[in-house]
């Protein structure tokens, strides 16, 4: 008895709203009709009554539960394909990501492989390249050579070589003939550096004839 009574009030709840907001577009449509040529929103009125009045007949009639099951299931499918093309974009993203990382670890690996050349000064790598022409040809060069064949003074040979060798890249060998000096592993790394150019190097000294 209470269900048939709550099902009444809720059907008499739909009645006065259905008629209550008819009731407004109405009260709507003469208000506007007293200032404005509304002719239209006459007709307008008209035809949101008839969906009104078409939609509550719609309420009012009881669908078999397949259509139901049908418009479920849509609903479903929706969701799920929105869901699935949310998961895709995701996916993308994070694949890009990844593609940025890798090119980012194939760069560091490559720079490690080839790592930057430090710069040194134009004397420093007129040293260092006269220093090569000897290694070339198998030899180490004497230190008291290089002045004779860059023009350099024998204070700026002295620096050069101090500079070289505390980043490593030359080693002192001594004899009783004197003291030379030849290209550590680092050196040779340096000088055969597609960045370094031993000809513009050691273009205003004077190689030796080996």
């Amino acid at each position: 008895m209470q269900t048939s009574d709550a099902v009444q009030r809720s059907k008499l709840k739909k009645v006065l709203g259905w008629t209550g907001g008819t009731l407004a577009a109405w009260i709507a449509t003469k208000i506007f009709d007293s200032y404005y040529d509304v002719s239209l929103l006459s007709a307008a009125s008209t035809a949101v009554g008839t969906g009104l009045a078409n939609t509550w007949s719609l309420l009012g009639q009881s669908f078999p539960i397949q259509l139901w099951m049908l418009v479920g299931l849509t609903v479903c499918v929706l969701l799920l394909l929105g869901v699935g093309l949310w998961g895709i974009k995701d996916a993308y993203r994070a694949l890009e990501d990844a593609e940025k990382e890798l090119n980012a670890a194939y760069a560091k690996i490559a720079e490690l492989k080839a790592p930057a050349l430090l710069p040194l000064t134009t004397v420093q790598d007129t040293v260092i390249g006269t220093i090569a022409i000897y290694g070339s040809a198998g030899k180490t060069c004497p230190t008291t050579a290089i002045p004779t064949h860059t023009d350099l003074t024998f204070l700026e040979t002295d620096g050069a070589l101090d500079v070289l060798e505390s980043r490593k890249m030359i080693s002192f060998e001594y004899s009783a003939s004197g003291k030379y000096v030849a290209l550590s592993a680092v050196g040779r790394a340096y000088v055969l550096h597609p960045d370094f150019d031993i000809a513009a190097a050691t273009a205003e000294s004077h190689p030796p004839e080996l």
